[in-house]
């Protein structure tokens, strides 16, 4: 994931994001698919700070699964996936 933070401020932070993945599973994905999918991803979110090392961060973003036509069918699922989380330094 490549993350863009474009209006950042001290306690908070709006962010665009993009990425790609793989997936592996022992059973075609969907049933119709393949075991070895890729997985682009676009979206929006934000970050808002707890203290100084902690932040809480949310957004939403498209997320897509297919075999990029590397297979004999490609049937790709697209979904808008919602997300929250707690950020920490290690």
């Amino acid at each position: 994931m490549f993350r863009w933070h474009f209006l950042a401020r001290e306690t908070w932070s709006v962010f665009a994001d993009a990425g790609c993945g793989m997936l592996f599973t022992n059973e075609p994905v969907p049933s119709d698919g393949g075991r070895v999918n890729f997985t682009p991803r676009a979206g929006m979110g934000g970050t808002y700070a707890l203290s100084d090392t902690v932040r809480l961060i949310g957004g939403v973003r498209w997320y897509h699964i297919s075999n990029a036509n590397t297979g004999e069918s490609n049937p790709g699922w697209d979904a808008l996936q919602v997300y929250g989380g707690v950020s920490l330094p290690f």
